[in-house]
């Protein structure tokens, strides 16, 4: 039995790899919190009583509007966040908006790459990443927590 990864899976296992080898996210997420599919995932944790932050990488093999999703493909993080909460699991701030933005903020610019900036990762060729739309506050029917969702298109040379 061979197992071939989609191109959908290559592409969402680059930019997961890339997110978790980057310091500067690392000190917002723990590298054992960016995760890559969908957030059933994080359902079987306590996560909403955690403290933690999280990253979802998703991409579900659409594409940048009107563009070949295999050179255009878009690729959805997801920031998810808990209130502050002490060593006994009680809320001491009322900061979770505040900590997905604080994500957002640390991630959103290592996602913008030119044709000048080309990044090699796990084999897959980068040439242009960009937000392809504005972060938006959603809630997560499955888990019942509300996300920052932002969406990048990049090209890629395969």
């Amino acid at each position: 039995f061979q197992y071939f990864m989609s191109t959908t899976d290559l592409i969402e296992i680059a930019i997961w790899t890339f997110l978790k080898g980057q310091a500067a996210v690392t000190a917002v997420v723990a590298a054992a919190r960016i995760w890559r599919g969908h957030v059933r995932k994080i359902s079987g944790e306590p996560f909403n009583v955690s403290g933690q932050n999280a990253i979802v990488v998703i991409h579900d093999g659409g594409s940048a509007p009107g563009m070949n999703s295999l050179t255009h493909p878009r690729v959805d993080l997801r920031y998810y966040a808990d209130h502050t909460r002490d060593v006994n699991g009680e809320i001491t701030k009322r900061d979770r908006k505040d900590r997905m933005w604080r994500i957002h903020n640390v991630v959103d610019p290592l996602m913008h790459w030119a044709n000048m900036e080309k990044q090699n990762i796990e084999g897959i060729s980068f040439t242009n990443s960009f937000r392809g739309a504005e972060p938006r506050l959603v809630n997560d029917e499955e888990i019942g927590l509300p996300f920052l969702w932002v969406p990048y298109d990049m090209v890629v040379n395969m």
